[in-house]
C-alpha cells in the first residue's frame, strides 16, 4: 500500500509565532504583517542598513523563519 504523503507531518517543535521573531529581528529588519501579508524593511537599529556579517546572517535566518510561517502568503 503507497503511503499518503500530502498530510502534514506533525512538527516536533513548535514553530515562532509572527510578535516572536518580529522582535527576534527588529534590529536588522521591520516586519509588518496583514492579511496574510507580511512587508519586510531592511535596517540597521535606527539608521540605513549596512551589510555586515550580522545582518548576512540575520537576513539567511528570517528567510527560513519567514518560509516556515504558515500565516505568510506574500511577502513584499
Amino acid at each position: 500500500m503507497a503511503k499518503d504523503y500530502s498530510k502534514q507531518m506533525v512538527p516536533y517543535v513548535e514553530l515562532p509565532k509572527f510578535e516572536e521573531y518580529k522582535e527576534w529581528f527588529k534590529n536588522y529588519a521591520e516586519l509588518t504583517r496583514e492579511d496574510g501579508i507580511l512587508q519586510v524593511a531592511i535596517r540597521t537599529g535606527d539608521h540605513k542598513p549596512y551589510w555586515s556579517g550580522g545582518m548576512h546572517r540575520a537576513m539567511g535566518q528570517l528567510s527560513r523563519i519567514i518560509s516556515m510561517d504558515h500565516e505568510n502568503e506574500v511577502v513584499i
